[in-house]
């Protein structure tokens, strides 16, 4: 089973805070739609509602 919560991240650009899905761990076999998300990073990446701006945020996953 894949883990994730929810936490509070503050953009750099225009400060607003808002809600990022972090992901805990990652089974690609019971979630197998997981494996293109993390081959191309979008799990990692956060679009801020209040500008727009997009940001990578860095965190450690366990991927099975």
């Amino acid at each position: 089973m894949s883990r994730h919560h929810i936490e509070k991240v503050t953009c750099p650009s225009c400060h607003h805070e808002g809600d990022f899905e972090l992901w805990d761990s990652i089974n690609t076999a019971l979630d197998p739609e997981m494996k293109e998300k993390v081959l191309n990073k979008s799990i990692f990446l956060y679009t801020c509602p209040s500008c727009g701006e997009t940001f990578r945020l860095n965190y450690p996953t366990l991927y099975h």
